[in-house]
């Protein structure tokens, strides 16, 4: 009786054994960071939505009474921006150099806070029903598209 409970014993070490073994890199592909193209795509779906909402945005901003009917975009957009904030763009994640690196991922949240910034200041004058001041945030925002790209996406 005693060398079957020994002998059940070591078999039952030998499977949890097993299973740590075997589990362990599923565990720890579970909390390790996301991907680098997850973060490009949830950047690139983001980039998605604020591009669909402004250019629905802009023939609303010709009227003054869309102001309401614009503001549900404006919400939109502004997720959007929050959801990239978070993200790190491929084009960052591949230098090499990690003080440079740190910089670039610093002047991205950076750029986006800019971006939410303006976006904040555009649905405040929505609220406000200040159409042509509504125009020019709109306007500001569509500037800073380029170099943002310029500096944080690939080339397509």
């Amino acid at each position: 009786m005693l060398a079957s409970a020994s002998a059940l014993r070591r078999g039952l070490i030998a499977g949890l054994f097993a299973a740590c073994v075997c589990g362990a890199p599923l565990a720890l592909s579970m909390v390790s960071a996301p991907s680098t193209s997850a973060a490009e795509e949830t950047i690139e779906k983001a980039m998605d939505t604020m591009k669909k909402n402004a250019r629905a945005l802009k023939p609303l901003l010709q009227e003054k009474d869309k102001a309401a009917e614009a503001l549900p975009l404006v919400v939109e957009i502004e997720h959007a921006i929050l959801a990239a904030k978070g993200a790190t763009p491929d084009l960052v994640n591949e230098i090499q150099d990690e003080k440079k690196k740190a910089e670039e991922k610093i002047a991205f949240r950076r750029a986006m806070i800019e971006m939410l910034g303006e976006t904040l200041k555009l649905e405040d004058a929505l609220i406000e029903g200040k159409m042509d001041k509504a125009k020019e945030h709109y306007e500001k925002l569509g500037k800073m598209q380029k170099p943002g790209h310029d500096r944080f996406k690939k080339d397509d």
